[in-house]
């Protein structure tokens, strides 16, 4: 056993060494070839290397089959990073693109993005939101109740007065929110450190913690990625509890929950910034690039001074400032994720008042954020906010018999743009076939308490193309008559069920969930079994062509599973029955 072990240790130090040789050819390549000479150059412009101590982890791990202890010493890491994005996109612009097109949410500023991408972009973008200033309330909360400010700048955020202000005025929030609230933290030694500190009592018949949890439920981001899903289902099933007055998501800039996931309608109805989340300056990644972008304009400003043309430069300490920008616009766009959407979003530290802070938030922001000295000023008009929004919400607009056609694609692609988002009953009820007759007679529909609606992609078009003055009522006639074969053998394969599936339905088509989690309740419901899964299949018919793709990547990686037997399914279905959402498809 002991040889065993020396000799997988000798295996993993010779692979170590090759992976070490194999890096080190790809960065310089061949030093026999003359041309190495630039590339070396522009590597050690471009490059830091960088090298550290791993730190010592507990327990052990397993390698060739053997468990044992890592070393104390833990190794040393060699990190060789490029801080010239400039360099990836070279290679992008070698292979003569017609368009090169970066959209996103959290480009701004622009000039910065496009320096350190060492890029000309002619044609610049920055839209508005598609919903209207009245469903957003951006408020900059500079003091709490009881009239300190607000700051988590680093020489406050230890204080226990900052903490306890801030705790005091995230109670107040709490009550006046309705539903879903989330709120950012810098790092998660802060939040950690905050939670704490309002869980103490100080001497008070309540804690701040209490008086949080009294109007919200609370959910707190894990550090481990892996417990996040749990953390997800958690925070949506209190949101929907009745018994509950919503619940709030303690979470950190940076982390998973400010990146990505969807906080949509009542999950997310107001979000806050507890501070600027600045980068560690002990990081020494951030270190070389400041260090990096110092020195890049330090030659060009002695370019300048040689008679040069002196190009726009990026400072270390301008870069910096702007990560933080970057993440905070990140953080916001969890909230108020359709034109139909509605949400207060409140930055809790008085550096966001600074004009240096306020020019870097998003642009179809800054219009609308409003600067209170006075708490008692902010909490009042953040009342009425809700109050009036929800005395006359954003409503969706009649849905038309027959979508008008597009006849271009760029048109599409502005159409989509100002409109919005697709709503998520048009999924279920637009029609999907644009060759059919555009007569105006009425559709053959199945009983309204049916929640189905079939599309009939294939035999029905090929009825409508073929006999166009009586296409369309023929066609209509097959809808009603496939759904309810459908709905035959799913009640079935699916017996009871089938209620689950029903309800799912109606569910989206009313707008309680959304097509993500529609798709992934789909999933978890029908992945077991051979019949479900051709139910699955079948359900193709019932899906909208701008949520196709989504769906058919979905049943694909339902079939590369193995299959399960009827009981497991079924007690997984009832578990799920009104689960969140585990896993998302793009569209």
């Amino acid at each position: 056993m002991l040889v065993d072990d020396q000799q997988g240790l000798l295996q993993q130090k010779v692979t170590a060494l090759q992976a070490l040789k194999d890096a080190l050819n790809l960065v310089f390549g061949d030093t026999s070839d003359p041309s190495m000479g630039e590339t070396r150059a522009l590597l050690a412009k471009y490059y830091r290397v960088h090298v550290h101590e791993e730190r010592e982890r507990s327990g052990g791990h397993r390698r060739g089959g053997s468990r044992f202890q890592q070393e104390a010493s833990g190794g040393r890491i060699l990190s060789y990073w490029c801080f010239n994005a400039g360099v990836a996109m070279a290679t992008l612009h070698g292979c003569d693109p017609w368009n090169i097109i970066l959209t996103s949410g959290t480009l701004s500023p622009l000039d910065s993005f496009a320096f350190e991408l060492q890029t000309t972009f002619d044609v610049r973008l920055e839209n508005p939101h598609v919903i209207d200033g009245k469903q957003v309330w951006v408020g900059i909360v500079t003091k709490g109740p009881s009239n300190h400010a607000l700051s988590s700048a680093y020489q406050h955020r230890t204080n226990a007065n900052f903490k306890t202000e801030l705790g005091n005025t995230l109670v107040n929030f709490a009550r006046m929110v309705p539903d879903g609230l989330l709120v950012f933290f810098p790092s998660y030694s802060v939040m950690e450190a905050s939670i704490t500190e309002w869980k103490k009592t100080n001497g008070k018949s309540s804690s701040v913690w209490e008086r949080i949890t009294k109007y919200k439920r609370p959910v707190v981001e894990p550090r481990e990625g892996a417990q996040l899903n749990v953390a997800m289902e958690d925070f949506y099933a209190k949101v929907k509890d009745t018994r509950n007055t919503g619940a709030v998501f303690f979470a950190v800039c940076r982390g998973k929950v400010s990146e990505g996931l969807d906080f949509a309608h009542q999950n997310g109805r107001a979000v806050v910034i507890t501070g600027l989340p600045f980068p560690s300056l002990v990081d020494p990644k951030v270190k070389l690039k400041r260090e990096y972008l110092d020195d890049h304009a330090r030659a060009q400003r002695q370019q300048g001074a040689a008679g040069a043309m002196r190009p726009k430069v990026l400072q270390g300490s301008e870069w910096y400032t702007q990560q933080a920008s970057r993440v905070v616009n990140q953080a916001i766009g969890r909230v108020i994720r359709s034109r139909f959407d509605y949400g207060a979003i409140i930055l809790c530290d008085e550096r966001f008042q600074y004009s240096s802070n306020r020019s870097q938030l998003s642009a179809w922001l800054r219009p609308h954020a409003q600067v209170y000295d006075n708490f008692g000023q902010a909490s009042i008009s953040l009342s009425r906010f809700f109050k009036r929004i929800q005395a006359d919400p954003p409503k969706m607009p009649e849905q038309p018999e027959s979508p008008p056609r597009r006849t271009s694609p760029h048109r599409s692609l502005l159409h989509a743009r100002s409109l919005g988002p697709k709503r998520p009953h048009q999924v279920l009820e637009s029609a999907t076939s644009s060759t059919s007759s555009q007569s105006k007679k009425p559709k053959a529909k199945l009983p309204s308490s049916s929640p189905f609606e079939y599309k009939g992609r294939s035999n029905v078009n090929k009825v409508a193309k073929s006999s166009p003055q009586c296409g369309e009522n023929e066609a209509n006639s097959q809808q009603a008559e496939l759904a309810k074969h459908y709905i035959a053998r799913a009640k079935v394969i699916l017996g009871k069920d089938y209620k689950q599936l029903t309800a799912l339905v109606k569910d989206y088509r009313t707008q309680r969930i959304s097509s993500e989690v529609l798709l992934v309740r789909l999933r978890e419901m029908l992945r077991g079994t051979a019949k479900r899964r051709s139910l699955l299949e079948g359900f193709s018919e019932f899906v909208s062509p701008g949520m196709m793709d989504a769906f058919k990547r979905m049943v694909e990686d339902v079939l590369s599973q193995p299959l399960q037997d009827d009981a497991n399914v079924s007690a997984r279905a009832h578990a799920l029955e009104r689960a969140p959402t585990r896993r998302t498809y793009s569209f």
